[in-house]
Formats: C-alpha cells, structure tokens, sequence
C-alpha cells in the first residue's frame, strides 16, 4: 500500500475507509494478517513488528486529533538527546491520561496545534514544550535535556518565555535555568578575557582580533573576529531580559555576516566558564574550515 510505504508502514482505520475500503475489509485484513493492530484503529502494514519510528507515529495519532509526541521521547525524536527505548510518551488535549498499549498518555486540554511540530513526518510537541514536561517530572533530566539544546544552539528565549508565560508545571525550574544561562552581570570586558584565558589561550588557539567591525559600510562591532578563515564570535554577557530585547537583533548580524562570507558563532558565559572545551572544538572545526 502506497499510504503506509510514506508513513513507515502506519495507516489508520480512517486512512483504509478514505481508500475506500469497508469496516468488512480491515477486519478480513486483519484476520489474514496483513494489518497488524498497533493501537485500537492503528494499523502496521506486513508485519506485526513495526520500527521504533513506526511506534512513534502509530501512538502520535492514536490518541486523539490534537496530540504528538512529548516529554523525553520528543527530543529524541529530534536527535537532541539519545532514544534510551523509554516508553513513548504522547501529550492529547482530549482522551484519558495513563498508560496505554504501552504508551504514557498525558492529557493538556489546553494543546493547540500551535503547540505541536512536525519531526520526521510526526507531530510533536515544540522542543521549549517538551522541556517543561520533563523539568515537571525530573530535575537532573532537564539539566541534561537543556546543556543537550544548548550545545546544539537549540536553545530560544522568547520561545521558552512564551511557555514561562503559560504558568505550566516545570516553569519554576526552566525560570531558573534561563536566569543563570547568560551567567552573572559581567562588562564586555571581563567576558572577553575570561573567553581569551579558558578557550583561545588554554586550548592553543590563534589570538583574535577584539571588537572589529567586519562588515563593510555598518559600524557594528563584533566581540572576537579572526579575519583570515573570517569566523566572528559574539559573547552572550546579558542578563535574560536583555536577551529577549536583542534577540531579533542578534540573528539579523548573524544573517549579515553569514551574507558577507564570514562564520558567525555565539556562546553564552555557561559554555564559556562551565563547557570551554566544548566551546574550543567548535571554534576549532570553524577556524580550520571543516563547520558543517
């Protein structure tokens, strides 16, 4: 069947009666094993042993009409973190909570299909949404999910805002988190020497050039710039609030350096003080030209 060769082997009941199959057909279908129940209308097609991805997209539409994928298992899916082959969780905003056909149910009457993403052709919720569900459940988890984000520049203030905003479970512990995540009050100054000392110079990096202005006709200056493999770096010193007020700001140059050749890159004072070896490698593969 063309459907579940696009949908790794997954149709629903629904899908099977817009083919215009009967309720007869699944059902003598399925006795001939040719469809497989995965969930109650939720069908793998062939075999009764559907992919891990499968999984994922049989219980993202098994659950109700607004529903994905959350918690741990929606990072997953987007490759921030690890699939440890935890049980899939899906968040619905209609239906009953708990486990079901071996999937954790949670129930938001409050979802919206503004809350959800499509990742690999299956709806989850946004990665800032998935953060919260798991800062509710685990602390450690959270910590590990958030360093995960951040090491992949996946991170987004006024996205996580707008769920601080919302007054969801977790909020106290991702506030906190994004607080401490530009680091302590610090001038341009002290940020860049702390920069030069733990990275350039510990790790044997080429000395920089410190507040040029790399692109011709703008006088906006960029922290550290190495001009010949033309990498910029900024260093995010700001408190939260000021974040927000200059992110737009931010990727705009980003946008304007990246126009002009150059390889723009950004670290917060956490990745410089707490991850400056992490820090130091990327840096690394843009100055030797192998950034992917």
């Amino acid at each position: 069947m063309e459907l579940a060769g696009r949908q790794d082997g997954i149709v629903t009941r629904r899908d099977a009666l817009n083919l215009g199959l009967t309720s007869d057909d699944v059902v003598r279908l399925v006795r001939r094993d040719v469809l497989h129940p995965v969930h109650r209308g939720v069908y793998h097609v062939g075999h009764p042993a559907p992919s891990r991805r499968a999984r994922h997209r049989a219980a993202s539409v098994a659950f109700g009409g607004t529903a994905g994928i959350s918690h741990r298992p929606a990072a997953a899916l987007r490759g921030v973190v690890f699939d440890d082959g935890a049980p899939i969780e899906v968040t619905t905003a209609t239906g009953v909570r708990g486990t079901r056909d071996g999937v954790r149910v949670h129930v938001a009457r409050g979802l919206t299909a503004d809350d959800l993403v499509i990742v690999q052709g299956i709806a989850c919720v946004t990665l800032e949404r998935a953060m919260l569900d798991v800062a509710a459940r685990d602390r450690a988890q959270f910590a590990l999910l958030f360093d995960a984000a951040d090491r992949k520049r996946l991170v987004d203030p006024q996205r996580i805002a707008r769920e601080l905003g919302r007054g969801r479970p977790g909020s106290t512990v991702v506030g906190a988190r994004l607080r401490s995540y530009a680091g302590p009050e610090l001038t341009e100054s002290e940020l860049e020497e702390r920069f030069l000392t733990r990275v350039v110079r510990h790790y044997g990096l080429p000395e920089p050039t410190l507040q040029a202005s790399p692109l011709p006709h703008r006088s906006q200056r960029v922290d550290v710039t190495w001009p010949g493999p033309r990498v910029a770096v900024e260093l995010d010193s700001r408190t939260w609030h000021a974040i927000q007020a200059t992110w737009g700001e931010d990727h705009e140059r980003d946008l304007a350096l990246r126009r002009a050749g150059w390889i723009p890159l950004r670290y917060t004072f956490n990745q410089v003080c707490e991850h400056p070896g992490d820090v130091a490698d990327d840096l690394r593969r843009a100055l030797d030209g192998r950034r992917d």
